[in-house]
């Protein structure tokens, strides 16, 4: 094709590009769904500008946890694109990104949340995605604003790295036979920690040879995220866990676990609920895609909102968004984007609410209503107690993180073990976090 052909055909593919926008949108708007909403406009049905259609394979990387590949990608990109083939890298032992870039086999596109990011940006993997969002016309406004923020406050130089496609949320499940055993009332909307410890100690006892446990947190992480704590200052790169903010977090945890006969006895707290039955109650992340196999073993269980800290109502984990990276050393970024226009599309994201029950980070009011509506073993479950509460505002993130967390949480189960009272407990983690920055 010479010059002038290419350009006339660049024309026409323009052309009937924004055509094809314009009848979506206009489609979307008589069906009810997309176009203009209580949002604003939404402007993903505007067209992105025209690019190459010549073949192309992206390599991506992602767990099955994350994307449900056939629906949320593969199928999808095949259709709008059918030039653009996904090569999906599945992660494991030796294959994660850090073992790929090592290797010189970086993907074109990966999955990582924002705890990720400081080691993202030790690799030098991540891009500043924003003039790629302005080409394509990407409307961030979709977006709930925090979730944008949260991926921007954790990259490089407050740029935005990449585009959300599952938000994390906490729920606080319970096993209804336990409560009904004991003749405790169901956990209500609304309750705070010292409620939730309340309901605990009446379920926490020994009935026909079995010893049932009240409440378990699940997760070291899931009881300081709410508080929007720092373990290092972003500001000094020194450790920052010596505090007032801290003691409350190990002192909930000592609550809890010190319950006479509460202590935790099996490694796995999602499987004491779902397996074995014997905790009353759980607060978690969403492993609600992940019920089906307990409900049918028989466990009668429902959910409730969240616990939240007495001084931090309705709050409960932090902003904790998947996100998709386009690599800086992808050399196809303009079909890397398309395909993140795919996943975060309207249709996409109401699919994986419906058949996964994860939850699509965007302002639309009808993807909250949609979650789990595919899944009949969530019929019925009270999942609307969830959206009372609201994620707490991401800290900044330093490449210190990881490894200091893992002697906090050291210090924090020496705690509640009794080998170490809470000044020294929070003194020494202080000082090992520290030892950790200077050799780094």
């Amino acid at each position: 094709m010479n010059q002038k052909n290419g350009w006339i055909m660049a024309a026409i593919l323009l052309t009937l590009s924004m055509t094809a926008g314009c009848s979506s949108s206009q489609a979307a708007v008589e069906k009810g769904t997309g176009g203009k909403g209580a949002e604003g406009t939404n402007k993903e049905n505007s067209g992105p500008p025209a690019v190459s259609t010549e073949p192309v394979t992206l390599n991506i990387l992602a767990s099955a946890y994350q994307v449900d590949f056939e629906t949320m990608l593969i199928d999808p990109v095949k259709k709008k694109y059918p030039n653009i083939t996904l090569n999906v890298m599945a992660t494991g032992t030796g294959k994660n990104i850090q073992d790929l870039v090592a290797a010189g086999n970086t993907p074109d596109l990966f999955a990582g949340y924002t705890g990720m990011m400081p080691a993202l940006k030790q690799l030098d993997v991540l891009d500043n995605l924003e003039p790629l969002v302005k080409k394509f016309r990407v409307d961030l406004d979709r977006y709930e604003p925090a979730v944008i923020d949260a991926i921007k406050v954790s990259g490089n130089n407050n740029e935005l790295s990449g585009l959300p496609f599952n938000l994390q949320l906490n729920a606080l499940y319970y096993n209804k036979d336990i409560f009904d055993r004991f003749g405790v009332p169901y956990p209500k909307d609304g309750m705070t920690w010292d409620d939730a410890i309340e309901l605990a100690r009446k379920l926490t006892r020994t009935e026909g040879g079995v010893a049932y446990r009240g409440l378990d947190p699940e997760s070291f992480t899931r009881i300081f995220y709410p508080r929007s704590v720092n373990i290092v200052d972003p500001k000094t790169n020194k450790a920052a866990v010596n505090n007032e903010q801290w003691k409350t977090v190990f002192d909930l945890g000592k609550r809890i676990l010190s319950i006479p006969g509460n202590e935790r006895k099996e490694s796995s707290p999602i499987n004491e609920f779902r397996k074995s039955k014997t905790l009353a109650m759980l607060p978690s992340y969403n492993f609600f895609s992940d019920m089906k196999e307990a409900s049918e073993s028989g466990l009668n269980w429902d959910v409730a909102q969240y616990p939240s800290y007495k001084d931090r109502p309705n709050i409960y984990g932090m902003v904790d968004p998947w996100i998709m990276f386009v690599a800086k050393t992808s050399k196809h970024k303009d079909a890397a984007m398309q395909v993140l226009e795919v996943l975060t599309s309207n249709e996409v994201m109401l699919q994986m609410a419906k058949n996964t029950a994860k939850l699509p980070p965007l302002k639309n009011p009808e993807m909250k209503k949609a979650l789990g509506e595919n899944m009949p073993f969530l019929k019925g479950k009270s999942i609307v107690s969830v959206f009372k509460s609201r994620p707490a505002p991401n800290p900044s993130f330093t490449k210190y993180d990881t490894e200091a967390q893992k002697w906090l949480e050291a210090s924090f189960w020496d705690y509640i073990r009794d080998k170490k009272d809470i000044n020294t407990a929070l003194r020494d983690a202080e000082e090992q976090i520290n030892q950790i920055i200077r050799e780094y």
